[in-house]
């Protein structure tokens, strides 16, 4: 009987021997693994932190690029994809969208959305910031015209200059405005001095300095958003007759925004009998272009620039209307609205003006009476030996090459961040 009790005792301390040696195991294995368990979690950590890191590089630069980098939109590949490179022992990648049209190209006031992805170790994170253009419009652009250097009113004629907001000039030396035999009905401003007589506004000398637009970088602007049309494709060296639309490019594709560029090469070129309707760019114009005769030339919208001169130009557009009878030509098919209205008849007249913004970078010239309904701004000296009538209207939204500020404001509300 003592033995088969001894022989149960002994049994049992060796399961529980045995028990107490697995559990010590268990314990050690579930310890090890915990361990290992924390490690990755803290490995994913810091790889999840360098991923973000990568993320926010990406998107530093993409900000970078658009802050800094003229017509950048251009550039950006089809799907949007800008960059995809190593960085810090992992990868960044930028996405370049246009969250209001999915075009990134067609209108500069639309904002774009960055969307930066970082990737280290196993971790991929994606950060995206919406950026909103500042539209601030240059304060030149608050003138019926403004100009870099002196404006010259008048000369043996009389004449009238008729504009319901200020006339000026940056030049700062003597006779920066001299009127000789004109009315001048608008408040003038000078840095330098105002000369002359007749002038039945207020006078400002010396006066601030006005921010204009930085050539290079209006036409570089310009040229990458427009459509090219060749200068040898122009008869004559002229647009005559001539329908330019979003709708209407008798010289080859339209362009949406009725941008249309030519680079005449240092040659002349003149417009006469045509309408343009959007934004006609003439780069490396040479001495003795200009306007002749009835023209109507308009942007497509009040903050938009209807006339763009890389160069001189004289304007002797006149104010005889521009007739589709005298010159059997419709100037408002379908797809280029007149004031909303488009027919297939040659019967309709037009008021010969330039709407919206005229901006030339070297002199001009106003050699026949001319109307404005916008803002005049010229990079050199002013000629007026004709009637000048300017009605100016207000800039909203300035566009792009007229505009101060950092380009574009990222809201803190715009951030988002994406864990994949």
């Amino acid at each position: 009987m003592s033995r088969r009790v001894n022989t149960w005792r002994q049994g049992t301390v060796y399961l529980i021997v045995l028990a107490t040696v697995t559990l010590v195991t268990v314990i050690g294995i579930a310890g090890v693994l915990a361990v290992r368990s924390e490690r990755a979690a803290a490995v994913a950590r810091i790889d999840a932190l360098q991923a973000r890191a990568n993320a926010m590089s990406a998107l530093e630069y993409g900000m970078q690029v658009a802050q800094n980098t003229s017509a950048w939109r251009t550039s950006v590949p089809g799907g949007g994809v800008v960059l995809t490179r190593g960085w810090a022992g992992g990868t960044i990648a930028l996405t370049v969208t246009d969250p209001v049209d999915s075009n990134l190209t067609n209108s500069l006031s639309d904002s774009v959305l960055l969307t930066g992805e970082g990737r280290y170790g196993n971790a991929v994170q994606s950060v995206s910031v919406k950026l909103v253009p500042s539209m601030t419009p240059i304060d030149a652009l608050s003138s019926a015209v403004h100009c870099g250097s002196k404006v010259v009113l008048g000369k043996g004629n009389s004449l009238r200059i008729d504009c319901d907001a200020p006339l000026g000039t940056n030049y700062a030396l003597g006779g920066a405005i001299v009127a000789t035999n004109a009315t001048v009905t608008a408040n003038v401003y000078a840095v330098g001095t105002i000369t002359g007589s007749n002038y039945s506004g207020t006078q400002t000398s010396p006066a601030a300095a006005r921010h204009m637009p930085v050539p290079s970088t209006l036409f570089a602007t310009y040229a990458a958003m427009g459509t090219a049309i060749s200068y040898a494709s122009l008869p004559s060296h002229r647009l005559d007759k001539v329908l330019l639309s979003s709708g209407s490019n008798p010289y080859g594709p339209t362009n949406a925004q009725g941008i249309y560029v030519i680079d005449c090469g240092g040659s002349t070129i003149e417009i006469l009998n045509s309408r343009i309707s959007g934004t006609l760019v003439l780069l490396n114009v040479g001495s003795g272009s200009g306007t002749t005769g009835p023209c109507l030339i308009e942007s497509l919208n009040q903050d938009s620039p209807c006339l763009l001169v890389q160069g001189p130009f004289a304007f002797s557009m006149g104010t005889s209307d521009l007739s589709e009878l005298t010159l059997v030509k419709n100037f408002n098919p379908t797809g280029s609205a007149y004031r909303g209205q488009t027919n297939l008849l040659s019967l309709d007249s037009y008021p010969s003006l330039l709407g919206g913004i005229v901006y030339v970078s070297g002199d001009a010239s106003v050699e026949s009476d001319l109307a404005i309904e916008g803002t005049m701004v010229v990079g050199g000296k002013l000629s007026v030996v004709a009637n000048l009538t300017v009605r100016h209207v207000p800039i909203v939204n300035g566009p792009a090459g007229f505009t101060t500020g950092n380009g574009f404001t990222a809201s803190s509300t715009t951030w988002a961040k994406v864990v994949n």
